[in-house]
């Protein structure tokens, strides 16, 4: 187990996400999808966040 966390930590440390990926605090990720200018005039809301349910980016 300690050793699954360590190279998780590893590779979340030294692999770049791509632009519509973020990882919250809590190691969750999210997909990031932006919404036109055109969609959203009041501008309260620029992207959408959808969890991905996984704190490992290649699943």
């Amino acid at each position: 187990m300690l050793l699954l966390r360590w190279c998780a930590t590893l590779v979340s440390h030294s692999m770049r996400l791509a632009a519509y990926l973020s990882r919250s605090r809590h190691g969750v990720f999210y997909f990031r999808w932006p919404i036109p200018a055109s969609l959203h005039p009041d501008q309260k809301r620029s992207h959408v966040l959808l969890s991905l349910r996984t704190r490992w980016p290649r699943t």
